[in-house]
């Protein structure tokens, strides 16, 4: 299919879970990183999530012996009009 019109949007957020991935700490949220661009009804159209440990998640999950594990998320996708 096609694309729709609108503004393309690539943002990173961060998830962090503890205890080795048991606990959920922080969820990455789409909503509260386009906040601003979602505001008088716009959508969000060809949704990508990736999630993937960059090196300084393995830095810090290293560190803290697997107690703390973040995880960087990354949406794409488009801002669509309403």
């Amino acid at each position: 299919g096609e694309v729709p019109p609108g503004n393309r949007f690539a943002v990173t957020s961060h998830a962090i879970y503890g205890f080795w991935g048991l606990v959920k700490i922080q969820s990455a949220s789409l909503k509260r990183a386009l906040a601003a661009q979602l505001a008088g009804g716009s959508g969000v159209a060809d949704l990508k999530i990736k999630v993937r440990s960059r090196w300084s998640d393995l830095l810090i999950g290293a560190l803290t012996l697997g107690l703390v594990t973040p995880r960087s998320v990354t949406f794409e996708g488009v801002v669509t009009e309403k």
